[in-house]
């Protein structure tokens, strides 16, 4: 309200041509008549500024402290209530990953050995064929192209 009659009163000051505005303050205190724009503009920037810092989280926070000191003491513990079991999951998603992990790298333990044989068996396989494929065209080398081994 006050930052709003400020505002005002510093629009007429700057529009010196409002002679309705002049004849309204005429009647005032003299207090009020005896403030240059200058000195309106200063109380107009620190009204701006003291509701800026009362418009801030914390001061909003000691409000509500204020109005309801048992509501906000319910409101921050349901906050860290669900913060302490979010952090619960985080690490149970957490240890279940490790579990997983675990049991990956034992099965890939498990699953070399009998890749590293099929492996050797496709390699045994291609020699043999290609040594059939060879045998049949009279002795000419022959190379399987296309096999990834």
């Amino acid at each position: 309200m006050m930052e709003l009659f400020l505002a005002q009163r510093l629009a007429e000051m700057e529009e010196e041509a409002d002679v309705l505005a002049a004849s309204q303050f005429q009647l005032a205190p003299p207090a009020l008549q005896g403030q240059s724009s200058a000195r309106v503009g200063s109380l107009l920037a620190s009204t701006r500024a003291l509701l800026g810092q009362l418009g801030t989280r914390r001061m909003q926070h000691l409000f509500t402290i204020l109005a309801s000191p048992r509501l906000y003491v319910d409101r921050v513990s349901e906050l860290l209530q669900q913060k302490l079991r979010q952090a619960e999951l985080l690490l149970a998603k957490r240890e279940a990953l490790g579990q997983k992990r675990q049991e990956a790298l034992a099965e890939q333990g498990n699953l070399e050995p009998k890749l590293d044989r099929l492996l050797d068996r496709t390699r045994e396989l291609q020699r043999l064929i290609e040594a059939d494929i060879s045998k049949r065209y009279g002795g000419r080398p022959v190379n399987l192209m296309g096999v990834c081994v």
